[in-house]
């Protein structure tokens, strides 16, 4: 009888701890997902790998002052930018992605002291309310964006600008096998900051880009066109505008950056010294350039180099490239043409490619001419390299054939992106005072900036932009790329709770079978509990995989 009782004592007591086991397990699981829904929580502790749902210090350092930097209505009440979110998804992981916008568009609010105020809209539900608010905000249609809006000054987001996703692919007659659609990037932060500080400045910044030697036009939408990267532009708050310096004999005296691309032919002397002249003055110069087609009709774009401590020798950047079916390495392809710089090999500090190596991005440049350093010139600019190619690479010496010829070429490191950065003579400098320092950005390439390649050069060619005019915030964020282990904040994870919850009570189960049949030596009790672990098991395993 005393044993009877035992046996039913210690049931009792393994029951007990089972179910203890399990609840506790549920108030995780339930705590962490009540956390994960509250934006100030969010705002100051994140669960991604990548920190997908916290803020940069340039993004915070921002939000901090941003009411002070908006001030106050004719009425003296303070003025709000507003961030009304139009988006609604097509897809199962456009709703995901349209959450993790809406989520880091909290901590923005959360964080801003009052000065951002969010609201989600849904056109499909509610046509009408949205309607009405898209005509409080002056919009011409109701699209499905994210409206930011500070007065009569009104920026649209749309998702594809916000987060990339892969769709995916259904394999090949190859036997690949298949790649389900996914998240990719998540440009969140990156774009809405941008966005910010492009609605703060009344007066669009202004970017010229030279013409009139043959140089790729702003206007034109074929291939080889620059329309991509001056729409790009556009979209981050800059007035971009084609410059004739034969027609205006002078750099504006407006110009933020100056961007010249690849030009064909040399310029008059009146031309050089206008350019010249800028740069004395603290001029902000974004410069690629490419092989010449013939001799000599670089000459001017060199001597520019020279005013930055830089120069292009002749040649062309090129790397070999290996057969995916023999593994073997190839030359004397197009392919040898294509530089694909590690983001090892991106400098880490820098603004333009700091965000770049933090998420390991690589950047792809096409037909590249090396830069070295100008050591006979007497200018005083500090140049920095930016990206370098790997130390297989070598310098395709005239006629380039794209393989490397012994005894005439050899394999070496080529610098492919370079900074530079110059004082400014307080004599010369503009009245305003702004411009403290000149800054040159040059590239070995204008190809990635074409419109053929420009959806892989877009953020580089934009962080470019962004550093020269002196909008470091935009310039040091970057994408951030998603990978397969990232998690988009605490909610993303709640597929993982409920997986080790059920994983949890199935080994409780399964364990106290064990201990049933080890003190009992009831087979009948350790199947049952076996048994009944099987459901959880079943239902961890659908949680893990719907992930």
């Amino acid at each position: 009888m005393a044993m009877t009782e035992l046996s039913a004592s210690t049931r009792a007591k393994t029951a007990t701890n089972v179910g203890v086991m399990v609840l506790a397990a549920l108030g995780i699981f339930v705590a962490i997902n009540w956390l994960g829904g509250q934006p100030k929580f969010r705002s100051q502790y994140d669960a991604s790998s990548l920190g997908s749902n916290t803020l940069s210090d340039k993004s915070a350092n921002l939000l901090a002052g941003l009411a002070d930097r908006i001030g106050k209505t004719p009425a003296g009440q303070p003025q709000v930018i507003e961030l009304v979110s139009f988006l609604s998804a097509q897809s199962r992981l456009e709703d995901k992605a349209i959450q993790m916008v809406h989520q880091l568009t909290e901590v923005y609010q959360s964080r801003s002291n009052g000065a951002i105020r969010f609201r989600k809209m849904d056109p499909d539900r509610e046509p009408r309310t949205a309607i009405e608010k898209a005509k409080e905000l002056k919009l011409t249609t109701v699209g499905y964006d994210l409206v930011m809006a500070l007065g009569d000054r009104v920026r649209t987001m749309r998702l594809d600008e916000l987060v990339r996703i892969n769709p995916g692919s259904q394999g090949s007659f190859m036997g690949g096998r298949n790649e389900p659609a996914r998240i990719e990037e998540n440009r969140i932060e990156e774009t809405i900051t941008s966005n910010l500080l492009a609605i703060l400045e009344k007066d669009k910044p202004k970017i010229y880009v030279l013409g009139g030697h043959g140089e790729p036009s702003i206007e034109d939408t074929n291939r080889l066109g620059l329309s991509y990267f001056a729409d790009g532009l556009r979209k981050a708050g800059y007035d971009v505008t084609e410059l004739n310096l034969a027609e205006k004999r002078a750099v504006p005296a407006d110009a933020k950056v100056l961007v010249w691309m690849t030009p064909a032919k040399k310029c008059t002397p009146e031309e050089m010294a206008a350019l010249k002249e800028y740069a004395s003055k603290g001029g902000r110069f974004l410069v690629a350039l490419d092989p010449a087609l013939e001799p000599g009709t670089d000459a001017s774009v060199t001597e520019l180099l020279g005013r930055f401590s830089l120069k292009a020798p002749e040649g062309l950047v090129c790397m070999p490239v290996f057969d995916v079916l023999t593994g073997s390495v190839v030359m004397g392809v197009e392919e040898c043409a294509k530089v694909y710089v590690k983001s090892a090999d991106l400098s880490s500090t820098h603004p333009v490619t700091k965000s770049f190596f933090e998420q390991r991005l690589p950047l792809v440049l096409v037909g590249v001419r090396p830069l070295e350093r100008a050591l006979d010139s007497d200018s005083k600019a500090l140049v920095e390299d930016l990206a370098r190619s790997r130390k297989d690479a070598w310098i395709d010496l005239p006629p380039e054939n794209l393989a490397l010829d012994e005894g005439k070429e050899k394999e070496q490191i080529a610098t492919v992106v370079a900074a530079a950065t110059w004082s400014v003579d307080t004599a010369s400098a503009p009245a305003d005072g702004k411009a403290t320092e000149g800054r040159a950005l040059v590239v070995g390439s204008s190809m990635t900036a074409r419109n053929v390649n420009f959806d892989s050069g877009k953020d580089f060619f934009l962080s470019c932009a962004e550093w020269l005019a002196g909008r470091e915030f935009a310039a040091g964020i970057g994408p951030k790329v998603m990978r397969r282990d990232s998690t988009a904040d605490l909610r993303a994870i709640a597929s993982r709770s409920v997986g080790t919850t059920f994983f949890l009570a199935a080994l409780a189960f399964a364990g106290a079978g064990i201990v049933v049949y080890l003190r009992r030596q009831s087979l009948v009790g350790l199947v049952m509990a076996l048994f009944i672990a099987a459901f959880p098991i079943v239902l961890g395993i659908m949680a893990f995989t719907s992930i």
